[in-house]
């Protein structure tokens, strides 16, 4: 894989073509640490940053059987319908606890959405991990897989949870409006009290209000609206009914979800915020070793801050074998800036030691050993790579 096709890749996921936005999310979903994925990254970042996509990121959990599935469908199309949005639906389905494997049908319950050209549906398998989304997608892939998805041109981006109890809520980290769906007689009212995802959600949702279970719906979510009253929320969640299977009440839902999701300012903040947790995420991951690279990785934002990007170091930059970078760094800020000379030009230990010496010889003789005790460890591995990308999104 050529950094070109890479590019051409990319191209295509911005022109909205779905089979290259379907290869981009398996190239960053790869355990596979490579430099075509992180080129990938990068652009997609870039990209992010630059034009600011108004959209809507919406997070929908429930537990099994509340209708999660057939409720997207019918919210989703009638998104298109009615609102001519382009909908994209990240699904996450549950793995084999025995042979670790999964069916992914989500996508087949969506058999109308997915066939539709102003929609997208991803299935990924959840790999037995705990928190609604994926382990290769909770901190890292479901970040980029929806802003792979944002610069392809969707609206709408949803991320539907496996079925969850009640303490797995890390879908909400993740987007603008968290739904909790809830079956009708599905649980008393100390249900809706105990602690967990219910307290994340900003909207629940009694679903299946149709038919003979229209009463049922009506009492659960009159439970609810008590039950959770009893809670100490930021802001008490709406609660609301309807029916997947007639559509009664979906236009209600995506009016409350806009409402929720209140004005682009305050949205482009809590993203912020959301990026700022999933920065310590990755920083905790990247301690998660012994010897020179754990004191290396605890120190490592005293490090960048501490490091002088004086005439003479980026003069003796000009002599590092990844010196064909630097006209692309100098493009962004001081901080930025940084994270990329350390994350680029120490892939390889010969390259580390080299940007070393330059610390060095221009006067910083302190983090060139910093750097050359890192060095010493066994393992080089990509340490400032989704820091920087985190950064990079942080800055103004």
């Amino acid at each position: 894989m050529s950094h070109k096709w890479v590019s051409e890749l990319f191209v295509g996921v911005r022109g909205g073509n779905r089979a290259s936005l379907s290869r981009a999310i398996t190239v960053v979903e790869s355990s596979k640490r490579s430099a075509q994925r992180r080129q990938l990254l990068r652009q997609v970042n870039d990209h992010i940053v630059s034009t600011r996509p108004k959209t809507l990121r919406l997070g929908i959990s429930g537990g099994p059987g509340a209708g999660k599935s057939t409720f997207i469908e019918a919210f989703g199309m009638n998104l298109i319908d009615k609102y001519d949005k382009k909908v994209a639906v990240l699904a996450i389905d549950p793995s084999s606890a025995i042979n670790g494997g999964s069916i992914l049908a989500d996508k087949t319950r969506m058999a109308n959405l997915s066939r539709h050209p102003m929609a997208f549906i991803r299935p990924s398998p959840s790999n037995g991990y705990v928190g609604g989304v994926t382990q290769t997608t909770s901190a890292h892939t479901i970040r980029n897989a929806i802003a792979l998805c944002e610069s392809a041109g969707y609206d709408v981006i949803i991320v539907e949870t496996v079925g969850v109890g009640q303490s797995e809520y890390e879908v909400s980290y993740l987007c603008d409006v968290m739904g909790l769906l809830v079956a009708p007689s599905g649980g008393d009212e100390i249900q809706a009290i105990k602690k967990g995802i219910i307290e994340m959600a900003n909207i629940i949702i009694v679903t299946k209000s149709d038919g003979d279970l229209v009463r049922h719906a009506r009492k659960m979510s009159a439970e609810i609206m008590s039950a959770t009253k009893f809670i100490n929320y930021g802001e008490r969640p709406v609660v609301m009914r309807c029916s997947a299977l007639t559509r009664d009440g979906i236009d209600e839902v995506w009016t409350q979800m806009q409402a929720l999701a209140q004005s682009e300012d305050k949205k482009m903040e809590k993203r912020r915020e959301q990026r700022v947790k999933h920065l310590k995420i990755v920083s905790i991951e990247a301690m998660e070793q012994e010897g020179p690279r754990m004191r290396f990785n605890q120190n490592f934002f005293s490090f960048i801050n501490n490091i002088q990007l004086t005439p003479a170091f980026m003069e003796l930059l000009k002599k590092h074998p990844c010196q064909y970078m630097i006209s692309d760094i100098m493009n962004f800020k001081d901080t930025t800036k940084k994270c990329r000379i350390f994350s680029e030009f120490t892939r390889e230990r010969s390259h580390c030691n080299l940007l070393a010496d330059m610390l060095e010889e221009s006067g910083q003789r302190d983090k060139a050993n910093e750097l050359r005790e890192y060095n010493t460890s066994e393992r080089l591995r990509e340490y400032t790579n989704d820091i920087e990308l985190g950064l990079s999104t942080l800055l103004p």
